[in-house]
């Protein structure tokens, strides 16, 4: 077994040490049952919008409870490494900072996305058991993806330049609620006829762009399709550029 995947084994097992495992595996199964809201008939076919409002409330805990994952694998669990010289002591061996990071953000974010994905499932198609709309499905996946990717580059980023565990959980907190303070402002000028502060804060939730698509917001603020497709996308992409910039700085610039 080579030194990456001895390391990602030895993350994992940390990460997820007993009982956290078992208890997020937990919440996010039965995170459906504490936030179904009853509303359009769900015994019958599902239309669009039916289809992504049934998928923001059922799953909405469990993409919480996946951002709580987030917080603690990679701002605190990161910084904490750094700060207590863990991460120089791994480098000694014949692993590259690069893998280094890779088995960090995979345990820390990939494993607990897949969680999300997959342990709620069989509740939300136990709530309507004809729901048939895989493409919603993957869409709502695809936008949690894009919103959490630029999360998951600032708070790497943000470990690395302060190599501290919990002033690393701090800013990242703090930078969280930022940019969800500003999206509601956003979208307090964005119904008052002023769109532009809300297209450029829905790059860090998308899903504020389907919400208004699919006129849960009422239709004083529409969206079109392509425009939420659009920045969906847009958001995606500064997602995976910030995770690239967090393993340049953390090749180039950081000191162990």
């Amino acid at each position: 077994m080579s030194a990456f995947w001895r390391f990602l084994k030895i993350t994992v097992q940390e990460d997820f040490r007993s009982p956290v495992a078992e208890l997020f595996a937990f919440l996010m199964a039965l995170a459906p049952l504490t936030l179904y809201v009853s509303g359009p008939d769900y015994s019958s076919s599902f239309t669009d919008a039916q289809a992504f409002s049934y998928l923001s409330s059922a799953l909405g805990l469990s993409a919480f409870l996946f951002l709580i994952l987030i917080f603690k694998n990679v701002s605190f669990g990161l910084g904490s490494d750094l700060e207590k010289g863990v991460t120089a002591s791994f480098l000694t061996f014949p692993l590259s900072r690069g893998k280094y990071l890779a088995a960090k953000l995979i345990s820390g974010a990939l494993l607990p996305f897949l969680m999300f994905m997959v342990f709620p499932l069989p509740v939300v198609f136990a709530f309507a058991p004809r729901f048939g709309n895989l493409g919603a499905l993957f869409l709502y996946w695809g936008i949690v993806a894009c919103g959490y990717l630029i999360i998951i580059g600032l708070m790497t980023l943000v470990a690395l330049a302060t190599k501290r565990g919990a002033t690393s959980l701090i800013a990242g907190l703090a930078l969280y609620f930022a940019s969800e303070f500003a999206s509601a402002f956003a979208l307090f000028f964005a119904l008052r006829g002023n769109k532009t502060a809300f297209y450029a804060v829905s790059l860090l939730n998308p899903s504020e762009l389907w919400v208004s698509h699919y006129k849960m917001l009422g239709a004083s603020l529409t969206v079109s399709s392509s425009v939420a497709y659009a920045l969906t996308l847009a958001s995606g992409i500064i997602g995976v550029a910030l995770v690239l910039a967090a393993f340049l700085v953390f090749e180039r610039v950081v000191q162990l």
